[in-house]
């Protein structure tokens, strides 16, 4: 799971030996104490996107990795293209959803309290930013969609994206507006964001483990951010 649920496109012997240049670049560049869990970050920005009934009917997703793990992914696409392959950040953005599909994505979406699944994925895309501040960064986005709408007037509508083992952190970003409700009309829909607050010990915990050592599935939840929905 963890890095290989977006990078697993390529065959193992050349995970490995990517891995291993990406493994001696971290441990030359970041200081001991950036060597622990979490390993990558992501700066997200979520969608919810409403019908015209005002009912839910999916969640769009986008990701902008870390300068250092945007390196790694531009060297994955780039092998790609190297194999022949036509559209490269197409085909990753593809397998990278394949590979998170059996991870629900990386959500966790609940319905009066009652966890549901995403009952499919709208084509991914992905690349890299060539202009602006975060030059150089990469990018993904992906559409998740509900099986059934879902009315936010009278269901209570709960959402976190996260990886399970921390190893790598997801968060909406610190820039304005870090979600959107689209398609709403007026205002009588309100998303709150719950920011994590994990204690001291658990922070500790995951300070301690390095890149091959795992904290089970449950430790990312703990440092997981949610957006609670609020409709009138």
């Amino acid at each position: 799971m963890e890095a290989q649920c977006i990078t697993g496109y390529l065959k193992p012997m050349k995970i490995r030996c990517l891995l291993a240049l990406f493994a001696l670049f971290v441990f030359f560049v970041i200081p001991s104490n950036g060597r622990a869990h979490p390993h990558v970050w992501i700066d997200m920005k979520t969608k919810l996107l409403f019908n015209e009934n005002g009912y839910i009917q999916a969640l769009e997703i986008y990701w902008l990795f870390d300068p250092i793990y945007s390196a790694f992914l531009t060297l994955t696409v780039e092998h790609i293209e190297k194999k022949g392959a036509k559209n490269a950040h197409s085909k990753f953005a593809e397998g990278m959803l394949n590979r998170l599909k059996k991870h629900n994505y990386f959500t966790e979406v609940t319905v009066d309290g009652k966890r549901i699944k995403p009952s499919h994925n709208s084509p991914g895309t992905s690349g890299t930013l060539k202009t602006g501040k975060n030059k150089d960064r990469f990018w993904s986005k992906m559409t998740l969609n509900f099986s059934q709408p879902i009315d936010p007037k009278n269901q209570k509508f709960v959402y976190s994206v996260y990886d399970p083992t921390y190893y790598i952190e997801i968060l909406h970003a610190e820039k304005q507006p870090a979600f959107e409700l689209v398609g709403i009309k007026g205002d009588s829909c309100v998303g709150n964001l719950i920011r994590a607050n994990p204690d001291e010990e658990i922070r500790t915990f995951a300070a301690s483990l390095d890149k091959t050592q795992s904290g089970g599935n449950k430790l990312g939840k703990l440092f997981a951010e949610k957006i609670v929905l609020q409709c009138e």
